[in-house]
């Protein structure tokens, strides 16, 4: 199974190459899911989440719904930012998971 963290970095726990999810598009999901415009099971659908990765999506998107508007905006600005890190190599897994603070 992949997880969404796999999927940013594109490679698995082996240093298997994965598929890879783009962060700006899941940045752009959070946006439009806060809007209302998109749901949880169009992100699942669209990005062909399997079991794991959709339960990494449940536990960011019920973190992110609990969220004011203005801590929305910061986090999706966090998640991307600390996204594109991971996506070119500059920091770990590990690090991109504390840097989202959930």
């Amino acid at each position: 199974m992949v997880t969404l963290v796999d999927g940013i970095a594109g490679v698995d726990n082996t240093g298997k190459e994965v598929t890879k999810l783009s962060v700006h598009a899941l940045s752009s999901a959070f946006w439009f899911l806060r809007k209302g415009e998109i749901t949880k099971a169009n992100i699942i659908s669209k990005f062909k989440l399997d079991a794991e990765a959709q339960s990494q999506l449940d536990k960011i998107v019920t973190f992110y719904q609990g969220l004011s508007a203005d801590e929305q905006s910061e986090f999706r600005d966090r998640f991307e930012s600390s996204g594109i890190l991971l996506e070119t190599g500059l920091i770990t897994k590990t690090q991109f998971i504390s840097l989202l603070g959930i």
